[in-house]
């Protein structure tokens, strides 16, 4: 039995938006025609503990990747409707007359999108668009990718910035859904020395003199702010943050109907469902520091994709 794999990362940015000679435009999307992710793990889980991510229970049930092709990766927005974007693996060995109610998935940090932002707002900023390209790589996990005001899209390799999860917050999270208040990116502005709090820089505006705030040099001595937050994941139950020496990051689904198996001659499909549209994000960037021309820019992000599950025999 094939399994339809189909899966999402949900990014909730928080940028703080503008000192001085820096200015970070609205947020604006623009929908991706590739769309890689690389799962390394999928559990089904009777539950799972709401501090940790772990599942719990004595049936966890981890899947077997047989999925190889393009170095394990899936494009989820390079099928159409209702078409099988990859086999992750076999479902045939789910035990019997246990009901899980949790997806629990291990993600490589790293997915590889292709697309163009519009400007649309154009209200501190003159460029037209924001594409991926190829080209553009990132240091290391704090710092954003840049896509490109010029040119056509290609795909890029874009890295999820370091950033608290809800092993660092769980505001009035639960099991049933996401944290439903947005408060650990004042927490993390006010003092950055909390956990899983950690500040992110853009290459250009570095290079150019830009100062990023660090929490040690607060308005009005910073030129720009930037963090990520990854406490409350829409779609999702539960998010892990993420560090500069993580590889993968983990997200926790909710079924959408809790599932037990009941036939052992029929293998369990499981359906990944998804919908790409506005799920590449970009910022358009002003910058004017003193004694030097002013210059755009554009940083580039993994967007909010919709996603369900659902297993049925």
């Amino acid at each position: 039995m094939k399994m339809l794999f189909k899966i999402v990362l949900i990014l909730y940015w928080v940028t703080l938006p503008v000192f001085a000679q820096v200015i970070f435009e609205n947020q604006q999307s623009g929908t991706p025609t590739v769309f890689k992710v690389k799962p390394t793990d999928m559990k089904l889980c009777e539950d799972f503990d709401l501090t940790t991510g772990e599942c719990s229970g004595d049936n966890v049930f981890t899947f077997l990747k047989t999925m190889t092709a393009d170095n394990g990766r899936c494009d989820i927005a390079g099928v159409t409707e209702n078409s099988i974007a990859c086999n992750y693996g076999p479902t045939s060995n789910i035990p019997l007359n246990v009901t899980y109610s949790y997806s629990r998935i291990t993600l490589d940090r790293t997915m590889w999108l292709k697309g163009t932002v519009n400007n649309v707002t154009k209200q501190f900023t003159s460029s037209d668009s924001c594409h991926t390209n190829s080209a553009n790589t990132q240091a290391d996990g704090s710092i954003a990718s840049e896509g490109s005001l010029t040119g056509s899209p290609t795909t890029q390799a874009i890295k999820f910035t370091n950033g608290p999860g809800n092993e660092d917050f769980l505001g009035n999270g639960s099991k049933s859904s996401a944290n439903t208040i947005d408060t650990y990116g004042n927490t993390c502005y006010n003092d950055s020395s909390n956990q899983g709090c950690a500040w992110g820089s853009v290459t250009t505006l570095d290079t150019y003199g830009s100062t990023v705030f660090d929490g040690t040099n607060p308005y009005p001595a910073s030129d720009y702010s930037f963090t990520a937050n990854y406490t409350t994941p829409p779609g999702g139950v539960w998010q892990s943050g993420l560090s500069t020496n993580d590889d993968t990051l983990v997200i926790i689904y909710k079924l959408t109907t809790p599932f037990t198996r009941t036939n052992s001659d029929i293998a369990p499909l499981i359906t990944m469902s998804f919908d790409v549209t506005d799920a590449l994000d970009a910022q358009f960037i002003y910058a004017n520091e003193a004694g030097s021309d002013p210059i755009e820019a554009c940083s580039i992000y993994i967007g909010n994709p919709g996603v369900s599950i659902t297993i049925s025999e």
